[in-house]
């Protein structure tokens, strides 16, 4: 089965620092696509790298699809309490998405985009994913992956990695594997299927893969589910102690976030200014 790679940065406050997302397809799973026929009206630009398409004006109405970064589409509808826009898609079919200038840009007079009553949450109509009835964990990173149904029962080992995230299905376990437990080490990215089946690699070589996360949804052309992985791309994972010369006029000028600052006299009578910096993943 062919995976395909789409990668993106961007900044986060973690200790993995700055992350790189790597989206990694599997199977395929049809979703709304942004491509729009031509009519005329205010649309949306996508411009973050794949936007949710929800069933409702918020984050509590499960995703039904994801638009992707350039994507136009049609607004239909508003809900002004929320600022979520009504959208048209490829099919007819409508979605919400997101008014929030980090995710789209709206092009065209929106004046006139009449008020849409949100649908309540509860209703029966509107799909929400369905239950797997199974749980992984781990009592330990790096140690034993287990499964268990949720009413606790059928408990059953299952492999041995890192952050084991069950796909949204039910069918499929992706976790991690580091080659050793040193900082900055080099792992991989795995799936097995819960019956302990099928278990492989499906990258690696990465710094510090971790965390990987299953996406409701996929992009149209992205052939299926997805999931993130974050991963160290290089950067200070411990604190460093570093010492520079000081003439005792001018006063060095010290990277950003040192602290601990002292003047020291070494051996020869020289004085330096020595500091420690802060872990700085990236």
């Amino acid at each position: 089965m062919q995976t395909r790679f789409l990668v993106y940065r961007r900044s986060a406050v973690f200790r993995v620092g700055t992350v790189l997302s790597i989206l990694l397809t599997l199977s395929a799973i049809p979703v709304s696509s942004a491509a729009v026929k031509t009519v005329d009206g205010p649309r949306l630009v996508v411009v973050v790298q794949a936007l949710s398409v929800r069933t409702g004006p918020g984050v509590t109405y499960p995703a039904t699809g994801y638009l992707n970064q350039g994507d136009e589409v049609v607004v239909v509808g508003r809900h002004t309490d929320s600022g979520w826009w009504q959208v048209r898609l490829a099919d007819d079919d409508t979605g919400w998405v997101s008014g929030g200038s980090a995710y789209v840009r709206a092009t065209g007079d929106t004046s006139d985009v009449p008020e849409v009553v949100a649908p309540d949450v509860n209703d029966s109509s509107v799909t929400h994913p369905s239950r797997t009835g199974i749980m992984a964990f781990q009592t330990a990173s790096g140690g034993p992956i287990y499964l268990v149904n949720e009413d606790g029962g059928d408990l059953r080992y299952l492999t041995d990695g890192i952050d084991p995230a069950l796909s949204p299905d039910g069918r499929q376990v992706a976790f991690t594997r580091w080659d050793d437990g040193q900082h900055g080490a080099f792992g991989s990215v795995w799936v097995i299927n819960v019956d302990g089946t099928g278990e492989r690699a499906i990258l690696g070589q990465v710094r510090q893969p971790n965390s990987p996360t299953w996406l409701p949804a996929a992009p149209a052309d992205a052939g299926g589910p997805q999931r993130i992985i974050s991963v160290q791309e290089g950067g200070r994972l411990e604190k460093e102690s570093n010492c520079v010369g000081y003439d005792g006029v001018n006063f060095p000028s010290l990277p950003p976030g040192a602290y601990d600052i002292k003047v020291k006299v070494k051996n020869s009578g020289d004085l330096e200014v020595c500091f420690d910096l802060p872990p700085s993943p990236k």
